[in-house]
């Protein structure tokens, strides 16, 4: 999505972006602190609006597929968003920064 247009996915100012999980998987994804302020996870569907953090969970037999969105809080629409994904139980937090239109990001 890097050097992807805009207009091919964003929905009324969000951006959708897909969260594929294994049969019986779990991810947490949580915007680091950072960049709070600028970008939630959001969620049409969703009465409690725009999050910092949401826990992914598949069926136990079944692939998980979530279509959530991020939502920039000023008003832009391109932008590194730092994500840090916690998988299951495991202790180990991933650092990754996706790049929402806006080029090559630093890591």
């Amino acid at each position: 999505m890097a050097t992807a247009s805009p207009a091919s996915f964003e929905d009324h100012g969000s951006v959708k972006v897909a969260v594929a999980l294994t049969p019986g998987s779990t991810a947490t994804v949580t915007i680091a602190s950072q960049a709070r302020k600028q970008v939630v996870i959001s969620n049409p569907f969703s009465t409690v609006g725009g999050v910092t953090a949401a826990t992914y969970r598949s069926c136990p037999t079944e692939w998980g597929f979530f279509s959530q969105s991020f939502t920039f809080t000023r008003g832009q629409t391109r932008g590194c968003v730092p994500l840090e994904v916690r998988i299951g139980r495991q202790p180990q937090v991933h650092h990754v920064t996706i790049s929402l239109f806006a080029g090559p990001c630093a890591q």
